[in-house]
């Protein structure tokens, strides 16, 4: 009899690595590119009225915050999205002395620390920025990400779940969630969350690589490999030369001997 090629929850995170590291990349870029969004409209609109379920408004905390800490914060933004790490952390740092409740600010530190490895640190900065703006969505979905990382998989599911009410429309969060929830053993749950996923993907060809390769995993964890290797090999041709597709050679891979022994045991 095949064995579960996925174990327990801190086996399977120590083989799905690789995607982690993805997800903390793209979780940098996208912490920095809503930190873009709302300090324009700080800069263009400081009149702006406030809609709780969006996160390019203007709340209290960045309306109070010095515009010279909000400059520094977009600075460190930029040099961030580049690729700048140390010039970004000078001004990042020069922001939070001017503001130390600065929301964005904050935001923007636990961004840097996530992409240094510094994962406690940066699950400290976005409980602060949190504790500084309760409604800034993108402060709960890095601190999911930070407590993933550190395989503290069950308490990253409270901040996920409040970063999808806030934002509802992020494809990244409900990646982020079925990866946890697969981590965690829960496999159903993780394929509701893939569904969700899917709805945003749009004709980003990375996402729907993603999704498909981690629809592919679910089916691995319950044993339906015909299902898995269909999704593995739509993960391929969604996006040939990515990541996911990188992986999902390799899971194919892995899957050949399986159903080759499965097939074999067959009845004659």
């Amino acid at each position: 009899m095949a064995t579960n090629p996925i174990g327990n929850h801190k086996h399977y995170a120590n083989r799905e690595r690789p995607i982690r590291r993805v997800l903390i990349a793209i979780v940098v870029v996208a912490i920095a590119s809503l930190s873009t969004d709302v300090l324009a409209q700080v800069g263009s609109s400081p009149l702006l009225a406030r809609n709780l379920s969006d996160e390019n408004t203007v709340s209290t905390n960045q309306l109070l915050t010095p515009s010279k800490a909000l400059q520094a914060a977009q600075r460190a933004r930029n040099h961030l999205i580049a690729g700048r790490i140390d010039q970004a952390q000078k001004e990042i740092t020069h922001s939070l002395d001017i503001s130390p409740r600065c929301a964005l600010a904050l935001n923007i530190q636990g961004a840097i620390h996530l992409e240094t490895r510094q994962f406690e640190n940066a699950g400290e900065d976005f409980h602060e920025a949190i504790q500084s703006d309760s409604e800034l969505g993108s402060a709960y979905l890095g601190l999911g990400m930070s407590l993933i990382a550190q395989d503290r998989l069950g308490e990253a599911l409270e901040p996920l779940d409040h970063a999808t009410h806030l934002l509802p429309g992020s494809w990244l969060i409900y990646f982020e969630a079925a990866l946890t929830h697969l981590g965690l053993g829960d496999t159903e749950t993780a394929l509701k969350q893939i569904s969700y996923a899917e709805r945003f993907t749009e004709m980003n060809p990375e996402r729907k690589s993603g999704t498909a390769y981690m629809r592919g995993i679910a089916y691995i964890d319950l044993r339906d490999y015909d299902r898995a290797k269909k999704h593995l090999e739509d993960a391929v041709a969604f996006d040939p030369n990515g990541f996911y597709a990188t992986l999902a050679q390799r899971k194919l891979e892995d899957l050949r001997p399986i159903r080759m022994t499965l097939n074999s045991s067959g009845p004659d």
